[in-house]
């Protein structure tokens, strides 16, 4: 996996987690992550939990309740335009481009201001 993207959130703590046709992460300072499409969660030691939609969170929200108070250590988007984040404790999400639907959206401090993987794959970058 070649690095597209370094996101400027090394250090930023997971403040609060929303859950619905969203799996929504609120960081401090001022960031936000939305979770649309597909995506897993690792843990050091416990495996992978493979997620078809952010709906499906709603019958297993310990999976992502885990990630509460959590910092991020790395958050890049690949060449293949996949968003992987890693955090202090070894718990990382991966969320692949969708064809059908957004498969995520950042809002971020500073430039870019927003990225959002639309539908089929690209990405769309506003400073």
């Amino acid at each position: 996996m070649e690095l597209l993207v370094e996101l400027n959130l090394v250090g930023a703590e997971v403040t609060q987690i929303n859950l619905g046709f969203e799996f929504v992460l609120l960081l401090w300072p001022e960031a936000s992550i939305q979770v649309g499409g597909p995506f897993t969660i690792s843990e050091r030691g416990a495996g992978v939990i493979s997620f078809a939609s952010p709906e499906e969170v709603l019958g297993n929200p310990e999976a992502v309740a885990s990630l509460f108070r959590r910092h991020l250590t790395k958050a890049i988007i690949s060449d293949s335009n996949e968003l992987n984040l890693e955090f202090s404790d070894g718990m990382s999400v991966a969320v692949p481009p969708s064809q059908g639907i957004e498969a995520f959206g950042l809002n971020l401090p500073g430039s870019p201001s927003k990225i959002v993987c639309i539908a089929g794959g690209t990405l769309e970058i506003w400073d």
